[in-house]
């Protein structure tokens, strides 16, 4: 009984401990954008981090899917995470934000690797803490983690609504609906109507 005792009382301890070095590595990255939305996530994702890498800023980018990359801003290339590096969703933010910090990286940029509305919830509140938020699109996919109604889709990405900070959405039927979750959160709000970007700009 008592080594069941010491055993949980040293996990807990451990936790502890792992949760303060986590909040040190994230208040050392001034910028940290959490890219969500149902498509386009990776594509915005590399845009992002390639203009602040064009505005000499030491950025890592991070995508999911079937191939997590990672970029940096002192490489053209993309490092693939291997099985061995990549993992869940707790292990992959804590190692990212360890590597941001001991490089000390001015920005962090995420596309958003959970679908259930509570994991989208651990990953912006605990683990990655974006002061920007990017909400690229809602339409109905992963209803069966997000829905079943499109409102629902709307509702979990809105809670990745960052507080104090920046939310950048596109032109569509919710942005009244995130701007009065913003409104609650103290976060201003930025609307984006792609056709106002030019070729230009993307290239």
């Amino acid at each position: 009984m008592w080594l069941i005792l010491v055993s949980l009382f040293l996990l807990l301890v451990l936790g502890i401990l792992q949760k303060i070095k986590h909040q040190k590595n994230i208040d050392s990255i001034p910028i940290i954008i959490n890219v969500n939305g149902i498509r386009g996530k990776s594509t915005v994702t590399r845009l992002i981090t390639g203009i602040l890498k064009e505005a000499d800023l030491w950025v890592i980018g991070k995508t999911t899917g079937a191939s997590e990359r990672i970029l940096y801003w002192d490489s053209e290339e993309e490092e693939e995470m291997n099985p061995r590096r990549g993992g869940s969703l707790l292990t992959d933010q804590l190692k990212l934000a360890r590597e941001a910090a001991q490089l000390e990286a001015d920005a962090l940029v995420c596309e958003c690797k959970a679908l259930d509305p509570d994991e989208q919830k651990l990953f912006q509140n605990q683990l990655l803490q974006g002061n920007i938020g990017v909400i690229t699109n809602v339409y109905e996919d992963h209803l069966d983690v997000m829905g079943p109604t499109l409102d629902q889709v709307a509702e979990a990405l809105a809670s990745t609504i960052p507080y104090e900070g920046f939310l950048v959405v596109t032109e569509g039927p919710y942005v009244d609906y995130f701007k009065e979750i913003a409104y609650t959160r103290d976060t201003e709000v930025l609307v984006v109507d792609p056709d106002d970007i030019s070729d230009d700009i993307l290239n």
